[in-house]
Formats: structure tokens, sequence, C-alpha cells
């Protein structure tokens, strides 16, 4: 299955790394990382899940499940003192 995560949105925002490629179950679940050089103010990161949105590589009932996304904000102090 491939894992995608965006900066911004999944279907206008850009990509962040590449595709992530994991082997999943019915009924269970899978941790995926990826590092990403944060910006100052407030980001979007999304993730998208078997990414032929609406029509991916596994059937399912339900496809909306397949996307999330969570703002972040990261202050000035962040950025220069950690």
């Amino acid at each position: 299955m491939t894992v995608q995560f965006f900066e911004g949105d999944v279907f206008t925002g850009t990509q962040i790394g590449n595709n992530q490629f994991v082997n999943i179950t019915g009924n269970s679940n899978v941790t995926v990382n990826i590092s990403w050089a944060a910006k100052r103010g407030n980001t979007t990161i999304s993730v998208l899940v078997d990414s032929s949105y609406g029509s991916g590589s596994i059937p399912e009932f339900n496809e909306i499940n397949n996307l999330a996304n969570n703002s972040i904000f990261v202050s000035s102090y962040q950025i220069f003192y950690g």
C-alpha cells in the first residue's frame, strides 16, 4: 500500500519525500514516519493512504478514511533555539 505525505492539501500541496510502501492486513495499523524541514508559522501536513483516491489498490467499503491532516505551528523561538 502506498503512503504519501504532503505539505498542505493532498490535492494542491507539495509532496514531502517519496512514496512509502507498507504491508498491512485488515483491521490492523502500521506506523509510518517521514522527516521534514519545518517552516515558521502554521502548516498543514496531510497524509494519503492507498493513493488512487476513490479507486485505490485495496478494495474498501469506505475510501474516505484514507485521508488525514493536522495543522502545526512552529514559532520563531523553535527555529532559532530548538
